[in-house]
């Protein structure tokens, strides 16, 4: 039996249709937030690095009165005010409990290197704060509301980049990779302070979701640039039913959005990647002095 094919259900996008604007606009209400006050620490800084400076800083989330922490990598070869990439990362952050070693550092290391400041939020169910969460794909309230607390603590993120005198927040970036690649779907039409999209390794799930999460809603009101960098070979989010279908449905122009794709698997080329980020950060925001 184990050499027997095994069926995998995809969604047929082909045949869905996203919700109108009038219901989109009641699931944009569940997102929503009252700006109290960030009450920010800085809980350390290491200097010994030529590269960056490497900042943590805890400060207030929007819900059950919770406290998050967010990374912040400073580079040494540009002058602020800095451009600034907000990252949300992999499921590989579900797996340790500990953000002093970040699982992407290999992925973000050329983005500081070129010039831009890079934020790292430690996200609901992510490293030290990997608890208490549900299934990302369970068809239940739970989840949607977990997904509306990650969608807060990007949101609380850029609130605390905006108290900073060293960073540009009118050129801000968002990035995710692979779960915060899906994620940028749903981010985009929400946080208008975004810019532009660069999404690794993502695409539309091939599960279902409450309509409120659902991306296939959000995707057609994303309408800032965006990259989308896959492996062609992916299992995860192959490129006909879930990568194509997700550039489809982007409401980007169609000259303002690309997809490259890499003789990969779900794991990508990361100095290719690189590049293609670079270049179309440097399009998108202007190139860094």
């Amino acid at each position: 039996r184990a050499d027997a094919p095994r069926p995998v259900r995809r969604r047929d996008y082909d045949n869905e249709k996203p919700v109108g604007d009038r219901e989109f606009e009641a699931f944009r209400s569940l997102y929503a937030y009252d700006k109290g006050p960030l009450d920010p620490v800085l809980e350390s800084r290491d200097d010994s690095l030529r590269q960056w400076r490497r900042e943590k800083v805890a400060f207030n989330t929007a819900y059950n009165g919770e406290r998050m922490s967010a990374i912040l990598f400073l580079p040494k070869n540009s002058r602020p005010p800095y451009q600034t990439i907000v990252f949300f990362g992999g499921t590989g952050g579900r797996l340790v409990h500990s953000s002093d070693s970040l699982s992407e550092m290999i992925l973000i290391q050329p983005w500081i290197e070129s010039g831009r400041a890079v934020v790292y939020p430690i996200v609901k169910g992510a490293y030290e704060r990997n608890y208490g969460v549900p299934s990302q794909t369970g068809l239940n309230i739970a989840t949607r509301d977990w997904t509306v607390q990650l969608f807060k603590d990007i949101a609380r993120t850029i609130d605390y980049l905006e108290t900073r005198q060293d960073i540009d927040t009118s050129r801000l970036a968002y990035a995710g990779w692979s779960w915060g690649a899906y994620m940028g779907s749903i981010i985009s039409p929400l946080e208008s302070r975004l810019k532009v999209n660069v999404l690794i390794g993502g695409g539309l799930p091939n599960w279902k979701s409450l309509p409120e999460t659902d991306p296939i809603n959000f995707a057609p009101r994303v309408t800032v640039p965006t990259l989308m960098v896959n492996g062609r070979y992916d299992f995860f989010f192959p490129d006909e039913t879930a990568q194509t279908p997700l550039l489809n449905r982007l409401g980007t122009p169609p000259d303002q959005k690309r997809h490259v794709l890499f003789d990969s698997g779900h794991i990508i080329p990361v100095n290719l990647t690189s590049a293609e980020v670079k270049a179309w950060l440097d399009r998108y925001l202007g190139p860094v002095e």
